[in-house]
């Protein structure tokens, strides 16, 4: 392992310098150095003791010093269409509701005792906080689109002792940090409950909130949508009205290290969740290891979860979208190792 002044290096040089840094939080709320600001993890003096956790929890650095790493399409997982029935799962939702059941669900029956989440924001960019009930989980149901650190909350738990039972729900670049906690054995996989999220790119919150302005949103968002194609717009809902912004007008504010994510739905999560694609309502949902199956299992049984075989149509273009977003990201490695960035 290299020292730790070095490893402080790599990760500044690197990444952070090269605007590569995704905010996931994996580096921010342990260290005392990185902070997480308004949308940016920012250095706020030199780091002068530690043991290089930054370097080696960081999934930009996995990427660029151990390549792609393991892909969805290897790995066999179940895919199915589901939605939640309970009502209360599906009034803040943002398709189907099943976050927020699965959240819940464990939860509500001590099988995780704290959940990291993320916050809707609202006087700066949205962040990772604790929940520890149904009813935080509920009020915090739809998506953000932008980074959010939120592994800055499950790092000030670690810092504090680790956890008994934590259910974990992120982006596929905060599932790469966290399996690489537990091989750190900072926490153990029976430990935390993964969840992913599907992800083709997150913008970044100041450059999301200068184009928004630009095109009339005064007011603090309180939904965003991306419809599926061919209608290619960003959907903005407020409190006093809705607006709908051409897609291609908001790429300028997709973060740049998402280029190098090769990732579409959260390879190491234990499970995965993201829309179902013109099936209004329901999340198509990604299962890939036991706890999985058992959970899914569970909440169909009690009747939580509707869960049915995905469409052959979802099926196939879910497989398209991850092989073309690993083709895209393992052709920007390249790039970047012939140019001697690596």
């Amino acid at each position: 392992m290299q020292d730790h002044k070095s490893a402080f290096e790599a990760i500044y040089g690197e990444v952070i310098s090269q605007g590569l840094c995704v905010a996931c939080g994996a580096c921010v709320g342990y260290c005392p150095y990185l902070e997480y600001k308004d949308g940016k993890v920012v250095i706020i003096d030199s780091c002068k003791v530690g043991t290089g956790r930054c370097e080696a929890v960081c999934p930009q650095m996995d990427i660029l010093r151990n390549g792609p790493g393991k892909a969805a399409l290897e790995e066999g997982g179940g895919y199915f269409l589901s939605k939640a029935l309970p009502k209360e799962f599906t009034k803040n939702a943002q398709y189907g509701g099943v976050v927020s059941a699965m959240v819940s669900y464990l939860l509500s029956t001590g099988r995780a005792e704290k959940a990291v989440l993320t916050d809707r924001g609202g006087k700066g960019s949205p962040k990772g906080v604790l929940v520890h009930s149904p009813l935080e989980v509920i009020s915090l149901g739809g998506s953000r689109y932008t980074a959010s650190a939120s592994l800055s909350a499950l790092n000030r738990l670690l810092k504090d002792g680790q956890p008994q039972r934590v259910v974990v729900v992120g982006l596929p670049c905060q599932m790469r940090a966290v399996s690489l906690m537990e091989k750190r054995s900072e926490i153990r996989s029976e430990q935390v409950f993964k969840i992913g999220l599907f992800c083709t790119w997150a913008m970044e919150y100041r450059e999301m909130s200068k184009l928004l302005e630009k095109e009339g949103v005064l007011e603090t968002p309180i939904r965003f949508d991306i419809p599926p194609p061919p209608k290619n717009i960003f959907l903005v809902e407020g409190q006093r009205g809705k607006w709908e912004i051409p897609l291609d007008r908001m790429r300028v504010a997709i973060q740049k290290g998402c280029a190098l994510c090769p990732d579409m739905t959260g390879s190491y999560a234990d499970i995965s969740v993201g829309a179902a694609e013109g099936i209004e309502g329901h999340n198509t949902v990604c299962v890939r290891d036991t706890r999985g199956f058992e959970l899914l299992e569970e909440l169909t049984q009690k009747g939580i979860l509707k869960v049915e075989a995905l469409p052959e149509a979802n099926l196939s273009h879910l497989k398209t979208a991850i092989k073309n977003k690993r083709e895209r990201a393992t052709t920007k490695l390249k790039e970047r190792v012939s140019h001697g960035d690596i």
